[in-house]
Parts: structure tokens; sequence; C-alpha cells
């Protein structure tokens, strides 16, 4: 008997409990490594059959946008607009009124209870996969 491992991966995660959460503040010692491994996690995140990711990055210390979060940013409009990622929500976005994050919540209906959903947290950054 041949099981693909592709489709049971996706299937077994596409059923999450919880949004996948990377902690850059905890992972990455610079902004450069912040980027590397933000690409690194989005691409494992595809493979895991993943339809979203959230980084949590801060929003630096003087609260108007440290290194990590340009880094990141950066990196997912670059993503975006090459067509690698569907979409990224800034954390102030990431709410129930807004239409990108409604199209992620109702893919995972557990995702409603992420911690910093209705928060407006600019630490952090939601990046809507391909599927």
């Amino acid at each position: 008997m041949i099981i693909r491992l592709d489709f049971v991966m996706k299937f077994t995660y596409n059923f999450r409990m919880e949004l996948k959460t990377i902690n850059l503040k905890e992972v990455a010692l610079s902004a450069e490594d912040a980027g590397i491994i933000c690409k690194m996690e989005i691409e494992q995140a595809e493979l895991e059959g993943l339809n979203a990711i959230k980084f949590i990055h801060g929003y630096g210390s003087h609260g108007v946008g440290g290194a990590k979060l340009i880094e990141v940013r950066k990196i997912c409009k670059w993503l975006e607009s090459h067509k690698k990622i569907e979409f990224f929500i800034a954390g102030y976005d990431w709410n129930t009124q807004n239409p990108k994050a409604l199209n992620i919540l109702l893919n995972n209906k557990n995702y409603f209870n992420d911690v910093d959903l209705n928060h407006s947290n600019p630490g952090i950054t939601i990046v809507k996969l391909k599927n």
C-alpha cells in the first residue's frame, strides 16, 4: 500500500487548532536573520499545508517600527508582488472587520481564538499562504 505523505500532511495540518506562530524576537538576532527565517518558515508552512502563519517581530523599542518589523514587511511585500503568498496583514489590521482577515479566519474557525485578534498589535504580521 502506498501512502501519499503530502496528502497526509496537508490533511493533518489543515485542522490545526491554532495559528502557527513564529516568534522572531526569540529566534532571530538581527533583522537579516529575521528575513531569512521568515522566508524559510513560509516555505515550511506551505509544505505543511497551512493556510496562514503569524510572525511576532515586535514593533521597535520606541514604537515606531523596529528593524525586524521593517524586514519582515519588506519580505512579505516582495513575496506578495511575486505571487509567492496571497497577501499579508499588519497586526493592527488583524481584526474581524477586515475582509482579508476574515478570509483567513473563515478557513479555520479555530483562528478566532488567536490572542492577537482584534487587539491592534503592530508587533505581528499575518501571512496568507497560497494553497
